[in-house]
C-alpha cells in the first residue's frame, strides 16, 4: 500500500513524501537512524544533534515562508533531521501524517 507522508514544522508543511507504509519508525530507520549512529560514533552528543537538526529545519522553514526554492537533497536531509527530533521527543508525533494514496482507477 502506498502512502503520502506530510511533515509539518512550526505549522508549515515542509515536505511530502511517498512511502510504502504508515509507520513512522520505519521512516526513522530509513532516513535518520544512520545519521544518529554516525553522529555518536563521531563524538557528537545527543544535545548537539538535536541543536543542529533544529537549526537546519529552522532554515528550511524560513525558506518555505519566503517561497524560496528548496533542493530535493535538502528535503532528504530535512527528513533525517525531522525524525531524529521525533525520536528524541523534540517533535510531537501529531506534527506529521500519513494519507493512503488512492489507487489509479485506469489500471
Amino acid at each position: 500500500m502506498m502512502y503520502k507522508l506530510y511533515l509539518y514544522y512550526k505549522d508549515i508543511r515542509i515536505s511530502k513524501w511517498n512511502t510504502i507504509g504508515d509507520d513512522w519508525e520505519e521512516v526513522y530507520n530509513e532516513y535518520s537512524k544512520d545519521l544518529i549512529v554516525k553522529g555518536f560514533r563521531g563524538g557528537v552528543n545527543m544535545k548537539s544533534q538535536i541543536k543542529t537538526s533544529k537549526l537546519f529545519l529552522d532554515l528550511l522553514h524560513e525558506r518555505k515562508v519566503n517561497c524560496e526554492k528548496i533542493k530535493a537533497s535538502d528535503l532528504i536531509i530535512a527528513m533525517s533531521c525531522y525524525f531524529l527530533l521525533v525520536k528524541f521527543k523534540e517533535i510531537d508525533t501529531d506534527n506529521f501524517l500519513f494519507l493512503k494514496k488512492k489507487k489509479n482507477s485506469q489500471g
